[in-house]
């Protein structure tokens, strides 16, 4: 490959590693999301053969990979000795919502991914030790894990759907809420809760959401206590 790209491939090879592949891919990603990240538009960016790429990640999906684990290099860094566990699990869920939202399409693109790298690993690893504290089973807390990763993302994605920029790419709570309206006489008890199902404060909701999680995992917990 080196010998067709020509003499001045391996020097440009040589000028960009992965951090800076990663760092470019995401910028870009904040301009042009998830859709528009090509890696040929990447090379371009960088200013390298599109082939060159692959010497760094040997697809897309690899790239991608790359980008999700970077996204949560900030998650988990540090946890207080004393912090309770349901304490670590709400603070971990805020620090991933907030890496995945400062990204366009951060959760979307998140979600289509299964990296094994030191990011992922590291904050995954933080929660199982939280929730195994309680006394909980390797099984039970692997899927509290990933119950709780699935509540961030498809929030965040739907956080990252909302509102008046990107054009058609955003939607409007106000124009879903007034179609619905319209369905009063069939469904009245759906549309007496549309203030409550588009309401923009994601912050509330959010936590509200934590919260059923960890009621619902410390009513399993006690449950299996009293067997």
């Amino acid at each position: 490959m080196p010998a067709i790209l020509g003499p001045h491939y391996n020097q440009k090879l040589m000028a960009v590693d992965k951090t800076q592949i990663l760092s470019a891919a995401l910028d870009l990603l904040d301009a042009v999301g998830l859709e528009g990240l090509t890696m040929r538009r990447l090379a371009q960016e960088l200013n390298i053969q599109a082939p060159s790429l692959y010497w760094h990640f040997a697809s897309r999906r690899a790239l991608l990979d790359g980008m999700a684990d970077a996204m949560l290099e900030p998650v988990a860094r540090s946890v207080p000795k004393d912090a309770q566990w349901e304490q670590v699990v709400r603070s971990i869920a805020g620090q991933m919502r907030y890496a995945l939202r400062a990204r366009r399409d951060g959760a979307k693109l998140f979600a289509g991914t299964y990296p094994v790298s030191e990011n992922v690993l590291r904050t995954g690893d933080v929660l199982l030790k939280a929730i195994r504290t309680t006394g909980c089973a390797p099984k039970m807390s692997g899927w509290a894990t990933f119950t709780l990763l699935y509540y961030v993302l498809g929030f965040v994605i739907e956080e990252q759907s909302v509102g008046p920029s990107e054009g058609e790419s955003k939607i409007s709570f106000a124009v879903l809420k007034d179609k619905a309206a319209n369905y009063s006489s069939e469904h009245p008890t759906l549309v007496e809760a549309l203030p409550a199902i588009f309401d923009e404060d994601f912050d509330g909701r959010f936590e509200f959401g934590l919260d059923l999680f960890l009621s619902g995992l410390n009513s399993v917990l006690s449950k299996n206590a009293s067997r």
